[in-house]
Protein backbone atom coordinates (compact mmCIF):
# COMPACT_ATOMS: atom_id res chain seq x y z
CA UNK A 1 0.00 0.00 0.00
CA UNK A 2 1.30 3.39 -0.94
CA UNK A 3 0.93 6.13 1.68
CA UNK A 4 0.27 9.49 0.13
CA UNK A 5 1.53 12.36 2.24
CA UNK A 6 -0.38 15.55 1.65
CA UNK A 7 1.68 18.64 2.33
CA UNK A 8 -0.45 21.51 3.51
CA UNK A 9 0.97 24.88 2.68
CA UNK A 10 0.24 27.39 5.40
CA UNK A 11 -0.26 30.90 4.11
CA UNK A 12 1.21 33.42 6.49
CA UNK A 13 -0.60 36.74 6.47
CA UNK A 14 1.48 39.73 5.41
CA UNK A 15 3.54 41.15 8.24
CA UNK A 16 2.65 44.81 7.78
CA UNK A 17 -0.24 45.38 10.18
CA UNK A 18 -2.05 48.67 10.25
CA UNK A 19 -2.34 49.92 13.81
CA UNK A 20 -5.30 52.15 14.39
CA UNK A 21 -4.81 54.42 17.35
CA UNK A 22 -8.14 54.87 19.04
CA UNK A 23 -8.30 57.83 21.37
CA UNK A 24 -9.13 56.68 24.87
CA UNK A 25 -12.32 58.08 26.41
CA UNK A 26 -12.15 61.44 28.15
CA UNK A 27 -10.56 61.30 31.57
CA UNK A 28 -8.33 58.33 30.72
CA UNK A 29 -5.96 60.21 28.45
CA UNK A 30 -2.97 61.59 30.25
CA UNK A 31 -1.49 64.41 28.18
CA UNK A 32 2.30 64.61 28.04
CA UNK A 33 3.98 66.91 30.58
CA UNK A 34 4.13 70.55 29.62
CA UNK A 35 0.98 70.36 27.52
CA UNK A 36 -1.53 73.13 28.14
CA UNK A 37 -4.85 71.36 28.45
CA UNK A 38 -8.23 72.93 28.97
CA UNK A 39 -10.95 70.76 30.41
CA UNK A 40 -14.43 70.43 28.95
CA UNK A 41 -15.69 70.90 32.52
CA UNK A 42 -16.23 74.04 34.54
CA UNK A 43 -13.68 74.66 37.30
CA UNK A 44 -11.30 71.93 36.09
CA UNK A 45 -7.83 72.27 34.60
CA UNK A 46 -4.91 69.93 33.85
CA UNK A 47 -1.85 70.35 36.04
CA UNK A 48 1.14 69.01 34.12
CA UNK A 49 3.43 69.36 37.16
CA UNK A 50 1.56 66.69 39.13
CA UNK A 51 -0.09 65.04 36.08
CA UNK A 52 -3.56 65.39 37.56
CA UNK A 53 -6.82 67.21 36.92
CA UNK A 54 -7.25 70.04 39.42
CA UNK A 55 -10.62 71.36 40.61
CA UNK A 56 -10.73 75.03 41.62
CA UNK A 57 -13.66 77.21 42.69
CA UNK A 58 -13.60 81.00 42.59
CA UNK A 59 -14.52 82.38 46.00
CA UNK A 60 -16.39 85.65 45.44
CA UNK A 61 -16.05 86.85 49.03
CA UNK A 62 -12.32 86.23 49.31
CA UNK A 63 -11.80 87.20 45.65
CA UNK A 64 -9.47 84.26 45.12
CA UNK A 65 -9.54 80.72 43.80
CA UNK A 66 -10.09 77.92 46.30
CA UNK A 67 -8.20 74.72 45.53
CA UNK A 68 -10.59 71.78 45.94
CA UNK A 69 -8.28 68.89 45.05
CA UNK A 70 -6.31 66.96 42.42
CA UNK A 71 -7.77 63.93 40.67
CA UNK A 72 -6.71 61.17 38.27
CA UNK A 73 -9.95 61.43 36.31
CA UNK A 74 -11.26 64.58 34.69
CA UNK A 75 -14.87 63.71 35.51
CA UNK A 76 -13.96 63.07 39.16
CA UNK A 77 -12.50 66.59 39.36
CA UNK A 78 -15.66 68.00 37.74
CA UNK A 79 -17.87 66.25 40.30
CA UNK A 80 -15.69 67.50 43.17
CA UNK A 81 -16.10 71.03 41.78
CA UNK A 82 -19.89 70.57 41.65
CA UNK A 83 -20.10 69.43 45.27
CA UNK A 84 -17.95 72.32 46.48
CA UNK A 85 -19.96 74.79 44.37
CA UNK A 86 -23.20 73.50 45.91
CA UNK A 87 -21.71 73.69 49.38
CA UNK A 88 -20.52 77.26 48.83
CA UNK A 89 -23.21 78.71 46.58
CA UNK A 90 -26.22 76.51 47.25
CA UNK A 91 -28.63 74.99 44.69
CA UNK A 92 -28.25 78.00 42.37
CA UNK A 93 -24.62 77.10 41.58
CA UNK A 94 -23.70 76.45 37.95
CA UNK A 95 -22.83 72.75 37.75
CA UNK A 96 -21.19 70.35 35.34
CA UNK A 97 -23.65 67.57 36.16
CA UNK A 98 -26.94 69.32 36.87
CA UNK A 99 -28.76 65.96 36.91
CA UNK A 100 -26.67 64.84 39.90
CA UNK A 101 -27.50 67.92 42.01
CA UNK A 102 -30.09 66.16 44.20
CA UNK A 103 -27.76 63.29 45.05
CA UNK A 104 -24.87 65.70 45.75
CA UNK A 105 -27.11 67.63 48.10
CA UNK A 106 -28.08 64.41 49.85
CA UNK A 107 -24.41 63.55 50.26
CA UNK A 108 -23.40 67.00 51.47
CA UNK A 109 -26.34 67.04 53.87
CA UNK A 110 -28.33 70.17 54.59
CA UNK A 111 -25.82 71.33 57.22
CA UNK A 112 -23.25 71.79 54.47
CA UNK A 113 -25.34 74.34 52.58
CA UNK A 114 -25.26 78.11 53.00
CA UNK A 115 -27.48 79.48 55.76
CA UNK A 116 -31.20 79.20 55.15
CA UNK A 117 -30.93 77.10 51.98
CA UNK A 118 -32.41 73.67 52.31
CA UNK A 119 -31.39 71.20 49.70
CA UNK A 120 -34.57 69.26 49.29
CA UNK A 121 -38.03 70.03 50.59
CA UNK A 122 -38.26 68.06 53.80
CA UNK A 123 -34.52 67.44 53.84
CA UNK A 124 -33.10 65.89 56.96
CA UNK A 125 -30.87 67.48 59.57
CA UNK A 126 -28.69 64.39 59.10
CA UNK A 127 -26.13 63.71 56.43
CA UNK A 128 -27.08 61.27 53.68
CA UNK A 129 -30.77 61.25 54.65
CA UNK A 130 -33.64 62.70 52.62
CA UNK A 131 -37.42 62.61 52.97
CA UNK A 132 -39.28 60.72 50.27
CA UNK A 133 -42.71 62.27 49.79
CA UNK A 134 -44.36 59.35 48.01
CA UNK A 135 -43.34 56.61 50.43
CA UNK A 136 -43.47 58.95 53.45
CA UNK A 137 -40.15 57.52 54.62
CA UNK A 138 -36.57 58.70 55.14
CA UNK A 139 -34.26 57.43 52.40
CA UNK A 140 -30.55 56.82 52.79
CA UNK A 141 -27.95 57.08 50.02
CA UNK A 142 -24.18 56.86 50.30
CA UNK A 143 -21.39 57.57 47.83
CA UNK A 144 -18.69 54.92 47.70
CA UNK A 145 -16.34 53.73 44.98
CA UNK A 146 -17.43 56.54 42.66
CA UNK A 147 -21.10 55.59 42.62
CA UNK A 148 -24.16 56.14 44.73
CA UNK A 149 -25.56 53.28 46.80
CA UNK A 150 -29.19 53.23 47.92
CA UNK A 151 -29.11 51.90 51.49
CA UNK A 152 -32.80 51.77 52.32
CA UNK A 153 -35.81 53.68 53.62
CA UNK A 154 -36.78 54.14 57.25
CA UNK A 155 -39.74 55.45 59.22
CA UNK A 156 -37.49 57.06 61.87
CA UNK A 157 -35.11 59.83 60.81
CA UNK A 158 -32.52 58.92 63.46
CA UNK A 159 -32.63 55.27 62.39
CA UNK A 160 -31.91 56.40 58.81
CA UNK A 161 -29.00 58.56 60.02
CA UNK A 162 -27.46 55.58 61.82
CA UNK A 163 -27.92 53.37 58.76
CA UNK A 164 -26.03 56.01 56.76
CA UNK A 165 -23.15 56.00 59.26
CA UNK A 166 -22.87 52.21 59.18
CA UNK A 167 -22.88 52.30 55.37
CA UNK A 168 -20.10 54.93 55.34
CA UNK A 169 -17.96 52.74 57.60
CA UNK A 170 -18.74 49.67 55.52
CA UNK A 171 -18.12 51.25 52.10
CA UNK A 172 -15.35 53.70 52.87
CA UNK A 173 -13.50 52.05 55.70
CA UNK A 174 -13.00 53.35 59.22
CA UNK A 175 -10.44 56.09 58.61
CA UNK A 176 -10.60 59.66 59.90
CA UNK A 177 -12.11 60.92 56.64
CA UNK A 178 -15.04 58.53 56.92
CA UNK A 179 -15.53 59.44 60.58
CA UNK A 180 -15.67 63.14 59.75
CA UNK A 181 -18.59 62.42 57.39
CA UNK A 182 -20.68 60.60 59.97
CA UNK A 183 -23.74 61.81 61.88
CA UNK A 184 -22.78 60.24 65.21
CA UNK A 185 -19.50 59.38 66.97
CA UNK A 186 -17.82 56.23 65.73
CA UNK A 187 -17.90 54.90 69.33
CA UNK A 188 -21.68 54.43 68.92
CA UNK A 189 -21.06 51.54 66.54
CA UNK A 190 -19.79 47.99 66.74
CA UNK A 191 -16.90 48.23 64.26
CA UNK A 192 -16.17 44.50 64.27
CA UNK A 193 -19.74 43.75 63.26
CA UNK A 194 -19.57 46.37 60.47
CA UNK A 195 -16.27 44.93 59.23
CA UNK A 196 -17.91 41.48 59.12
CA UNK A 197 -20.86 42.90 57.14
CA UNK A 198 -18.42 44.55 54.72
CA UNK A 199 -16.55 41.27 54.32
CA UNK A 200 -19.77 39.38 53.64
CA UNK A 201 -20.91 41.98 51.09
CA UNK A 202 -17.52 42.10 49.38
CA UNK A 203 -16.91 38.34 49.32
Amino acid sequence: ATTTTTTTTTHHPPTHHHHHHHAAPSGRVMPPPGTKVTSQYKGVSWNSACSKWVAVLWDRELKRARHIGSYEQEEEAARAYDKEALRMLGPEAGLNFRESAASYLTEIGSEGLPEGQHAIKGSSQYRGVSWHERSQRWEVRVWGGGKQHFIGSFTEEIEAARAYDRAVLRLRGQDARSRSRMNFPVTDYNLEEIAREAGAAGG
